[in-house]
């Protein structure tokens, strides 16, 4: 600083005060550091940027997914990476710079929906074109960079997807096969064990009301219940079959649906006096009322919930009511009977469902009873739901629309 003001003095005639140094010296030492901050936070940030590309292309080069970037104005493949080379069967120099419509997809540029069609995404299954002929998704999006429009082709391979579902569909269409030749061959034997059970049943009415020994009688009386027994349970194995084959069709026709009540309870009257039970019929309301419908659907709806009703009801009173206004019919049957557990209850429209084993063997039945009486009611666009408590009785609560029943 002497020195620097004696050179002053000699040039100018005066000297250099050591003040003025300060200023300049402080501002070069702070602008300095300022610099030294920057060039740091710069460093800092070419090194994060750095780190992020090279994550990025490990991720495109390791990920499962083959993606390729097409220039949309030239529709020229800009880059690929490793897993699109490998489903494409082309390597980067190979396919980068060629028309993406050569390999991606047989559209030329003007029928692209990604680009003449304004779609921002668009996702097709496709088989490749090229080479390897491979089933892939292929999704494209249409994306802006730095101002230049570019599509981002993402694919997958689908193949043994594609393979899967082909090799299910031909299970799936095995069970159908093998489901139809079950049902028509329950339809066949049921045909042919009906036939002769018809004429036991028949010969046995027939020898009944002849003059016969009171051990004969009983005999005959066994013989003929059991028909009848055999002859229910063939029935509704052929209604099953019937229903699962998807042919059944509704019959419907105007019909008198206070007799067919009737003379469908009086069936099983008999059975009724024989177990002391007691029967209550209260469908005055649809006397002189005609009906609209499958009159054989509604007897056999009828005929198994009173089946049912009077199996399962030791003791006490069985109930059927019948309920037929402008705009709906009501049926309701109830029983005083052993009652429905509350968890069981979701499943006894099931095919083939029992309460248990010990009801099972100690009542008898297939099972299919009350999944035979839902699929009616279905077919016919009711509803049927249930209630009931055990030891206390169940009632059984159907509801069938207007336009099915009745004008």
């Amino acid at each position: 600083m002497v020195l620097l003001s004696a050179l002053q003095k000699w040039a100018v005639g005066y000297p250099m005060y050591p003040g003025s140094f300060v200023v300049p010296v402080l501002a070069g030492a702070f602008g300095g550091c300022f610099y030294q901050l920057r060039w740091l936070q710069q460093k800092k940030h070419h090194r994060y940027m750095e780190m992020q590309n090279h994550r990025l292309e490990t991720i495109l080069e390791t990920v499962q997914s083959g993606i390729i970037m097409i220039n949309a104005k030239t529709s020229t493949i800009e880059s690929i990476n490793p897993t699109a080379q490998l489903l494409f069967g082309y390597s980067e120099e190979e396919i980068v710079g060629k028309k993406c419509f050569h390999y991606l997809c047989d559209m030329l540029p003007d029928s692209c929906p990604i680009q003449k069609q304004d779609i921002s995404v668009d996702i097709v299954e496709q088989t490749l074109i090229k080479k390897t002929g491979i089933n892939i998704i292929r999704k494209a999006r249409k994306v802006e960079i730095k101002g230049h429009t570019h599509i981002v082709i993402s694919i997958m391979d689908i193949t043994p997807l594609v393979e899967t579902e082909k090799k299910l569909r031909e299970a799936n269409e095995r069970v159908r096969i093998a489901d139809r030749l079950k049902t028509e061959f329950l339809t066949n034997v049921g045909h042919e064990i009906r036939t002769p059970l018809n004429a036991i049943i028949g010969i046995s009415d027939l020898l009944i009301g002849q003059d016969v020994s009171e051990e004969f009688y009983e005999d005959l009386q066994l013989i003929r219940n059991s028909g009848k027994s055999l002859l229910k349970t063939m029935e509704n194995i052929m209604d099953y079959a019937m229903l699962k084959s998807g042919n059944f069709v509704l019959q419907k026709n105007f019909f008198d649906l206070y007799e067919t009540i009737l003379f469908t309870s009086e069936i099983y009257r008999t059975r009724v006096v024989n177990k002391n039970l007691t029967i209550e019929i209260n469908i005055a309301e649809c006397m002189d009322k005609p009906f609209f419908g499958d009159k054989i659907v509604i007897e056999k709806i009828i005929a198994s919930l009173l089946d049912n009703a009077i199996k399962f009801t030791p003791s006490g009173t069985i109930t059927l009511t019948c309920q037929l206004t402008e705009t709906n019919l009501h049926l309701q049957v109830s029983d005083t009977g052993v009652g429905i557990p509350e968890e069981q209850q979701d499943y006894i429209f099931d095919a083939f469902y029992q309460v248990d084993g010990t009801i099972t063997r100690q009542y008898e039945g297939t099972g299919m009873g009350l999944a035979i009486v839902e699929f009616f009611v279905t077919k016919m666009e009711g509803t049927i739901r249930v209630t009931s408590r055990v030891d206390m009785g169940t009632t059984f609560y159907i509801n069938l629309p207007v336009k099915q029943t009745c004008t």
